[in-house]
């Protein structure tokens, strides 16, 4: 496992992020959906952002 790990973080060293700085002052927003239209089975999403950057995401069925 060690060894894939590994392998993976030499793959992507040219990877980053970018950040755009948010306003001062401006809150960190949660936006949450669900719905169980097509097969009668929940499906729940959730983002987290902080000004205009996305910090965190979730879907489950």
């Amino acid at each position: 496992a060690v060894k894939r790990i590994l392998k993976y973080l030499k793959g992507t060293l040219s990877y980053g992020l970018h950040m755009q700085p948010a306003i001062v002052g401006s809150p960190i927003s949660l936006t949450a959906l669900c719905d169980a239209i097509d097969d009668r089975r929940s499906t729940s999403r959730s983002a987290i952002f902080s000004g205009p950057n996305l910090i965190s995401w979730r879907s489950r069925k």
